[in-house]
């Protein structure tokens, strides 16, 4: 103990002559993780804390022996991999030569991982960082925190709770340090002449000489083939590889820029006036968002929000705070400061997650407040455009000079707002004609296209998942010559059949297709591989053949390797944990890839979050109200929730500023019924026969024992090796919370499914026996709260 105070007060007297300067570190493939770290970086530097924000693979990953306090926010890509600015650094933490339990005695750290359960190896990459840094000696501030996109409040909730803890009760590292100068970070300064730069660091451009519509005009889903040209002067900055990325630097929407403008009034004088952001002294350091802004020595107010403010984001809870901090308003700064308080997170998703609204609507519905902003808040204010990644279509051997991208325009409609929700860069790339000038760079993709060896290629892109995979059909005919198997998937024939006049022309290609709504059963790509195990087996067995599988996450990756596992079962002669292990090893030796992505609309968000609480009372009390009466209080409570839908949907077209009176009008009477509500609810609940507990029982009981029955019958099932697709239907009471204690993990469905009813009837046995000894009672109620209940 006496050392441990000792070594502390050592700390203390150190960090007075060099203070500790906290390095944040993030792997970000979509911008999601940087966003988080430089969050980081904006709070620990308002509170004057030494902090510094970089790439990990921007930093001397050798220096972090010497290092007292990393912060780690690591997003996941792929299936499990680390994302493309960690990769460096990922090797390197894996060489054999670092000591484990020593080469990081001295860190200290936290770590952050962001993911989306809905991918199979959901946040692998941080869960592999975590433990690599303990093996080497790390020791951690706090527990590993993995935050899911699917989660009902995002990855927003987790990391907003996580910050928080790490900042309490770690306060001795978090120290803030004596502020030297109180002058302002940034200044604009306006120039004279018409000195004018648009440089985008590391972004070069290319000349749009093509944009053709490549699905059928009567197709609800616009998509587009843009051909890109490539100058002479950047030609050496787009050389490519198959498989690889091109990130395209999208522009602000005009009907967003002007939605802005029209409220920024104090800037109305200044929008084409040439300009240059400097810093007011040396010590400040750069936001890492806006080192694209320091490399352009003049700009214009109208190149920043056309170029780099992202005015189409949906707003941050932490915008929302900083737009509250200079808000005069009364009305105003009561609704920001009820959205970006603890209290107001319902309401933040409400107005903000789930309507889709984004910064130029969100300024302006509060006008007063946006009138205030002037230039000097907005490095601090704004968030930075993004790039967006798009597979490359083209192939160097045979688009000489040109990049081609497949472009799938996001738009659709929400119930809240009149307007259509537009993705931003796929809505700008499509609305571009031949002559106009983007800016874009070349990123390494996952799918490695080896040009030196002749192997069979399988390949899976359903959608727009063929993208890259025509990159590497084209090339192939001009060098290596190998056989190319590609499976491809869409609705119609008709409709959204991508290249379907050119595939006939490549010699070495074996194509299938599927088209699931060309007939009454619907077929997909994992029914075609089912019609040709033989031949996948010769080309996987015999020919080391690789796998790249590329399309939306979710249900297809799985689908398609459940039906090759299938192949290494019914042709490879193998068992179905020998054929999990096939699996595992070919991943390991990358010979199966993935390149896929998860479609969020705000519609299954919504959905998402009203099912986070779900149980079985839901579908056995609309049973049982087909057949009984309603009660008078049931009809109030159906009349009440009229009146609330009616009224949401008045507040959700006015303005909570510009129509404040309406506005809040409705919202009093909103919450009057409310309260109303609530009490109708108590007093239907106390008059309820059946509670909730007693219906999840009850309808769980009854699935379980359909399961031992099913069990029972199927004697040519071997036990704990038999087929789960039989049980399909009970395979989601894994999912929720039983008798077991705990929740299933739905990678575990198939393995524990095999055990299922043998374990279940073991385990309700059990429980009757315990009852009956503890209560000597022979009257046992099978679905009472007594037996069953888990906490």
């Amino acid at each position: 103990m006496r050392d441990e105070f000792y070594w502390k007060k050592m700390d203390e007297e150190r960090r007075k002559i060099m203070p500790l300067i906290i390095k944040i570190l993030y792997g970000s493939e979509t911008g999601n993780a940087q966003d988080f770290a430089e969050q980081i970086w904006q709070n620990l530097y308002s509170k004057n804390i030494l902090t510094q924000c970089l790439a990990m693979d921007d930093y001397s990953i050798n220096l972090l022996p010497t290092e007292e306090l990393i912060i780690f926010i690591v997003s996941t890509s792929g299936n499990g991999d680390v994302p493309t600015n960690m990769r460096k650094s990922w090797t390197f933490l894996l060489s054999k030569k670092l000591l484990e339990g020593k080469y990081l005695d001295k860190l200290k750290f936290a770590l952050l991982g962001l993911g989306d359960s809905s991918y199979t190896k959901y946040n692998f990459a941080a869960k592999k960082l975590y433990r690599r840094l303990i093996q080497l000696g790390a020791k951690p501030l706090s527990d590993l925190a993995l935050a899911d996109d699917q989660d009902a409040f995002g990855i927003d909730g987790v990391f907003e709770k996580w910050f928080f803890e790490l900042l309490e009760n770690n306060k001795e590292y978090f120290v803030s340090q004596p502020s030297t100068s109180t002058n302002p970070k940034f200044h604009f300064d306006i120039l004279l002449n018409d000195d004018y730069s648009n440089n985008n660091n590391n972004y070069y451009p290319l000349t749009i000489i093509k944009n053709e519509r490549v699905t059928n005009e009567q197709h609800f889903q616009e998509t587009r083939l843009i051909s890109l040209f490539i100058g002479e002067d950047v030609k050496e900055n787009f050389r490519y590889n198959p498989g690889d990325v091109l990130m395209v630097l999208p522009e602000n929407l005009i009907t967003s820029i002007e939605m802005a403008k029209n409220v920024l009034t104090k800037c109305k004088n200044l929008w084409d006036l040439p300009m240059s952001i400097c810093r007011s002294s040396s010590n400040v350091p750069i936001s890492p968002q806006f080192v694209r802004l320091f490399s352009s020595q003049n700009l214009t107010l109208n190149a920043l929000f056309q170029y780099y403010f992202d005015l189409h984001c949906i707003p941050k809870r932490s915008f929302i705070k900083k737009f509250a901090s200079i808000a005069e308003d009364e009305l105003e700064k009561e609704r920001l400061l009820e959205l970006c308080s603890p209290e107001g997170i319902d309401d933040y998703y409400e107005y903000c997650i789930y309507s889709k609204r984004s910064i130029c609507e969100f300024l302006r519905d509060f006008p007063q407040t946006s009138a205030l902003l002037t230039i000097q808040h907005f490095l601090d204010f704004f968030p930075i455009i993004r790039s967006r990644a798009f597979s490359i279509a083209s192939s160097p051997s045979g688009h000489a000079n040109e990049i081609q991208i497949l472009v799938a325009k996001v738009k659709y409609n929400i119930k809240r707002i009149k307007t259509p929700r537009l993705g931003l860069c796929s809505n700008f790339l499509c609305s571009t004609t031949p002559g106009h000038q983007i800016y874009a760079r070349i990123s390494p993709g996952i799918f490695k296209y080896d040009k030196e060896q002749v192997t069979p290629y399988i390949l899976i892109g359903p959608g727009t998942g063929v993208a890259p995979f025509r990159s590497m059909i084209v090339e192939n005919e001009f060098n290596r010559k190998c056989p190319i198997t590609l499976f491809f998937g869409c609705r119609n024939e008709a409709m959204d059949f991508y290249f379907k006049e050119e595939w006939s022309n490549y010699k070495n290609l074996q194509l299938f297709t599927a088209f699931s709504r060309d007939q009454e059963e619907k077929v997909y790509v994992q029914h075609k591989i089912s019609e040709n195990f033989k031949e996948l087996w010769n080309l996987i067995n015999c020919g080391g053949a690789k796998i790249f599988i590329a399309g939306s996450a979710g249900d297809m990756p799985k689908q398609v390797i459940n039906s090759f596992k299938q192949v290494f079962i019914q042709e490879g002669r193998m068992s179905v944990e020998e054929a999990d292990k096939f699996v595992e090893l070919m991943e390991k030796k990358k010979l199966i890839q993935y390149e896929t992505w998860n479609f969020a609309c705000a519609f299954l968000l919504s959905l998402s979050f009203g099912l986070v609480d779900f149980n079985y009372t839901k579908i056995v009390n609309w049973f049982l109200r087909l057949f009984s009466r309603k009660t008078h209080e049931e009809i109030s409570l159906d009349r009440l929730k009229e009146q609330m839908i009616q009224i949401k949907n008045q507040m959700s077209m006015l303005s909570p500023t510009a129509d404040f009176a309406k506005y809040y009008k409705n919202e009093r009477l909103l919450n009057k019924l409310k309260e109303e509500k609530e009490k109708l609810d108590k007093t239907i609940f106390s008059k309820s026969i059946i509670s909730s507990v007693k219906i999840n029982i009850a309808v769980k009981t009854i699935f379980m024992v359909i399961s031992t029955c099913l069990m029972w019958k199927a004697e040519f099932f071997i036990l704990f090796k038999m087929d789960s697709k039989w049980f399909w239907p009970l395979n989601i009471l894994n999912l929720q919370n039983n008798i077991f204690g705990g929740q299933g993990k739905e990678e575990d469905m198939h393995q524990n499914v095999t055990l299922f009813s043998f374990v279940l009837l073991t385990l309700i046995v059990k429980k009757i026996w315990e009852y009956r000894k503890n209560n000597n009672n022979n009257d046992i109620n099978f679905i009472g709260t007594e037996i069953f209940t888990t906490h």
